[in-house]
């Protein structure tokens, strides 16, 4: 705010300045004028012609430029001319046609490309990261905002903005597509491979730590053989077979019925994506979890949580949550500054995200120029902009008034020649 003022009162001082050097020059030249004639009905035309003719050419184009330059701005001399104070009578065209050109020539979607490819964010992110001065005080930062943030919530209106947002989004979020997606890639490049060897390695274990355990239970469950197969009650013959085929799962990752669950586990992955029976079970488990009442209560204890861990960690003051967020914020740069490809994509992204806002928000931006001049009162728009450009104007009286000089000594010197 002090800047700005600070800024305004410059602007202002210098306007002043220049108008009365314009003023000052003209008010010579007509000093010279008076002279010059008042010598002339004396002693007749001599020297002093010379400086009459530049004198009186002089007074002439400054007139007419202060005339121009004042008729911008205001009335001169308070005169109902027509076609003067053009600013204040026409400043909405002028903010609407203001407004178009910013529009056209600095929103258009090329331009705004071509301004953020050449600005290289992903080098200068990348820059900045990697400093550890800038880093360090990016971490502060971010940690003063973060506790700004957790005792803005202490009415817990975050929290129950958090709660409602986790619901919407997972009332509009399509579990089945990714969960089959994710499931297919899973089966198919072996991600869970090592997850079934622990459970085929860890359940044959238990098998064998817990035989008389388990063969109690499957013979309780199988009372009057219940259970296909197995007869009224399960034999340490057919106990042992069960051990040994759940080791040679482990052992043998090609196993059968290895092969088996894995063509199980594609075709659940297919029904995800396709079999609207599998949607709507994904769709009313996601219902009943977003109605269940327990549901608002675990976000909000989670949290919750969050909220205290993170306080703490932050307050502490032997805690290294800072030097941890400076370490990651150095690691992120130092790899963007090393890797072109992520620079690459740190560009793309930040060209597509301004080019999004500019094509879809061009008109709403540039309306803030037509919205803010027609907000200004006439006397306002005047001199805010006149402050701008006053300055430079000046010149314009200045140069008519020196160019008018030296064209009337030219033209005094033509029809001297010409009496010739």
């Amino acid at each position: 705010m002090h800047t700005e003022i600070d800024g305004r009162a410059v602007r202002t001082r210098e306007l002043r300045t220049m108008k009365l050097r314009a003023t000052g020059l003209l008010a010579t030249a007509t000093v010279l004028f008076l002279v010059t004639n008042y010598l002339e009905t004396r002693d007749g035309l001599g020297w002093t012609a010379w400086i009459r003719a530049a004198a009186e050419a002089g007074m002439v184009g400054g007139l007419a430029d202060w005339f121009a330059v004042t008729a911008l701005f205001r009335r001169p001399l308070g005169l109902p001319i027509p076609h003067t104070a053009l600013i204040p009578t026409k400043k909405d065209q002028i903010g609407a046609g203001l407004a178009n050109f910013v529009s056209e020539n600095f929103l258009s979607d090329a331009v705004i490309r071509e301004k953020v490819r050449s600005f290289d964010c992903a080098t200068k992110a990348g820059e900045l990261l990697s400093d550890p001065d800038h880093a360090q005080k990016f971490s502060r930062d971010a940690a003063a905002a973060i506790l700004w943030l957790l005792e803005a919530d202490d009415n817990g209106s975050i929290s129950k903005v958090v709660v409602d947002s986790m619901s919407r989004f997972l009332e509009r979020l399509d579990l089945s597509t990714p969960l089959g997606k994710a499931l297919h890639d899973a089966v198919v490049h072996g991600a869970h491979v090592s997850l079934f060897d622990s459970v085929y390695s860890n359940l044959g274990t238990y098998l064998v730590d817990h035989e008389s355990e388990m063969k109690e239970s499957i013979n309780r469950a199988n009372y009057l053989g219940s259970i296909p197969f197995l007869g009224k009650k399960i034999d340490d013959g057919m106990y042992g077979r069960i051990v040994d085929f759940v080791a040679d799962c482990a052992n043998d990752p090609h196993h059968d019925f290895r092969a088996f669950i894995d063509s199980w586990l594609l075709k659940i992955a297919k029904e995800l994506q396709e079999k609207k029976t599998m949607r709507r079970r994904v769709e009313k488990f996601k219902d009943s979890l977003i109605n269940d009442a327990d549901f608002d209560q675990w976000v909000s204890e989670k949290w919750s949580e969050m909220k205290d861990s993170l306080r703490s960690q932050i307050e502490d003051p032997d805690g290294t949550f800072v030097d941890h967020v400076q370490s990651l914020l150095e690691s992120l740069g130092q790899k963007i500054l090393a890797n072109p490809s992520y620079q690459e994509r740190i560009n793309d992204l930040a060209e597509d995200f301004v080019s999004h806002i500019v094509v879809n928000h061009g008109e709403e931006i540039a309306g803030v120029i037509t919205e803010t001049i027609a907000k200004w009162d006439t006397v306002t728009a005047s001199q805010e902009i006149e402050l701008q450009v006053g300055k430079d104007l000046q010149w314009i009286r200045i140069n008519g008034t020196v160019v008018g000089s030296l064209a009337g000594v030219g033209i005094y010197a033509l029809g001297q020649l010409l009496h010739f």
